[in-house]
């Protein structure tokens, strides 16, 4: 019978890239020691508020590429602590930065967009090329009539399923609240819709 892994190895597996998240995220839920390690009283990264990292892994959607950018940072932590030799596999943490740097200011893909550009650049080169094929593919997919969205609070860019809707304007709509208003009106494509949305700030 093959021995059982100890917990140390199993996350220092996932931390250099031999073991995928998914399978990492599998063998938290079923492997007992390895949760029992996850528990241990550590210093953890201000993000992670549920008291341990066996609670703020289970409380984690393994489909976002933040999840994993979040989770290899944390638990490198954890085992530096603990004094683990380990070597942390930064392909995900470059990949997701560089989709952050060919955005706009204007806009704050949502994860599941980012996931579906990461995914694009396997059969990339390097760092300048996938910024090239980002930057090309952001402005084809988000699209806007004259200017780009002003917003008043964070981008919040509407969608019809994997479909960015286009950008129509935005209207001052002050006098309807207390505060300083906006309206913003995008059209569908896909079936010839208008939706508008209203940030106050």
């Amino acid at each position: 019978m093959k021995p059982k892994m100890p917990p140390t190895e199993k996350i220092v597996e996932y931390l250099e890239g031999r073991l995928p998240l998914s399978e990492f995220y599998a063998q938290v839920q079923h492997d007992e020691a390895l949760q029992a390690f996850l528990e241990q009283e550590a210093s953890l990264p201000p993000y992670i508020k549920q008291g341990n990292l066996f609670l703020y892994i289970m409380d984690q959607d393994v489909s976002k590429p933040a999840t994993d950018v979040n989770q290899r940072d944390a638990l490198s932590k954890l085992l530096t602590a603990f004094a683990v030799e380990h070597q942390v596999d930064t392909s995900s943490v470059r990949n997701y930065e560089l989709v952050l740097d060919a955005s706009p200011a204007w806009l704050s893909p949502p994860e599941a967009y980012i996931k579906t550009l990461i995914a694009s650049f396997e059969t990339l080169g390097g760092k300048r090329e996938k910024l090239t094929f980002a930057k090309d593919k952001i402005a084809k997919d988000f699209r806007y009539l004259k200017k780009p969205p002003k917003w008043l609070q964070s981008p919040s860019w509407p969608f019809d399923g994997d479909a960015p809707l286009l950008f129509v304007g935005q209207i001052d709509a002050s006098g309807l609240a207390h505060d300083t208003a906006q309206i913003y009106v995008f059209f569908n494509e896909l079936d010839c819709s208008i939706e508008t949305m209203m940030q106050v700030a």
